[in-house]
């Protein structure tokens, strides 16, 4: 999950020509009847390593909503909804108050560190400097507009803004002829920490027919709680010992880990309602692939869990999804949700790779798009 929330440090104060290209884009995310946005996300914090992951920005008439990390925030009318993306699972609901930013802050407090989208102060309007502060994530100081060049990128015609804070830099690119942000580069001194973090945010807009779908939560199937203290997740955790698992193919026989002695476990976790499972299934299924042209010994599964379908239906599902997807990977389910409680895994997808003793060596939960380059890595480093 990304790790910077927004702060409320210091208020940006853009200057100089080429302002007017952020206002049009503001008007656009303002006036389009609505947009859907798959975004991801590469950022390094100071002595950290790269975290990587994806969410979906949902604008429409209705309200909006973000998706990450199998958790959603929504805005639909002057209601505000948190909660699993699980359409069986827990939320929170209040009144929406002074807008989205400000109920996702009194929802989640500081027990979840979920940003507020920039798109959401567009859709609302918010001039340019409340703007440049939200992809700033609160952390510039001082950022005025430095540069505007109009520059061509893999066949598009973007406009490049470049802003200048004293305590780092930030670069918008906008298509010229939607008007939307398509990425945004980071880089800064968050205050009171030393060296610098690094954020490359990528954004793939669509604007869509308004459609009161686009917004769906049915509280009918949901079970609604006080706290969001239900929504915090350890995830599996390295080095942890791992029970001997019990999984179902689809033909009815099982799947013991302890069966595979002396061979890793590669499993992926994924759910039909799971939009980063689409997106990272292929990458799974062709690391596999790679595994057995390279020798490496290693079973790879696709562990349905946490799912909303009957049986019958998930195969029929899962048919669907390996054909669309040309994924060859077995997939498998979890009876009664006890690999992923073993694992305390919640979100969709998560990656864990278990050693032939049975402890965990490598984790990941959200879409991955280095998914391939980073596995391959720790099988070449554990296998046996």
């Amino acid at each position: 999950m990304l790790l910077v929330a927004l702060l409320t440090l210091a208020i940006a104060r853009p200057a100089g020509p080429g302002m007017e290209v952020l206002e049009a884009a503001i008007g656009a995310y303002r006036d389009a009847p609505a947009i859907v946005d798959a975004m991801s996300y590469e950022v390094r914090m100071p002595g950290s390593e790269v975290q990587r992951g994806s969410g979906r920005v949902v604008l429409a008439s209705g309200g909006a909503s973000f998706t990450t990390d199998g958790l959603v925030s929504m805005a639909r009318g002057d209601e505000f909804y948190f909660g699993d993306e699980n359409p069986n699972g827990a939320y929170v609901k209040t009144g929406l108050g002074k807008g989205y930013a400000d109920a996702l802050s009194r929802v989640t407090g500081s027990s979840l560190n979920i940003p507020t989208p920039p798109h959401m102060f567009m859709r609302e309007g918010a001039p340019p400097d409340v703007v440049i502060n939200a992809y700033g994530f609160g952390i510039l100081q001082d950022a005025a507009l430095e540069s505007h060049a109009v520059i061509e990128e893999e066949g598009a015609e973007l406009d490049r803004l470049e802003f200048k804070a004293s305590n780092g830099s930030l670069t918008l690119r906008i298509d010229r002829g939607t008007r939307f942000i398509v990425r945004a580069d980071l880089v800064a001194s968050p205050p009171g920490t030393e060296g610098e973090l690094a954020a490359v945010f990528r954004f793939t807009p669509e604007a869509v027919p308004d459609d009161p779908a686009l917004l769906a939560f049915d509280e009918s199937m949901r079970r609604r709680v006080r706290s969001v203290s239900v929504f915090v997740r350890a995830g599996p955790s390295v080095g942890q010992t791992v029970p001997d698992l019990r999984l179902l193919r689809p033909d009815g026989s099982e799947f013991h880990i302890s069966e595979h002695a002396g061979r890793l476990v590669v499993l992926e976790f994924w759910a039909s309602w799971c939009g980063g499972c689409r997106l990272s299934l292929p990458a799974f299924d062709r690391v596999a692939d790679w595994a057995g042209r390279e020798g490496v010994r290693a079973e790879f599964l696709a562990v349905n869990s946490q799912e909303t379908q009957p049986p019958e239906r998930l195969r029929e599902t899962a048919s669907m999804w390996w054909a669309q997807l040309r994924v060859g990977v077995p997939w498998v389910s979890d009876p009664d949700n006890a690999a992923s409680e073993a694992l305390n895994i919640s979100s969709f997808p998560t990656l864990v790779v278990i050693s032939p003793e049975r402890e965990v060596l490598y984790t990941h939960s959200g879409y991955n798009p280095e998914l391939e380059r980073e596995l391959k890595k720790v099988l070449r480093a554990h296998a046996p």
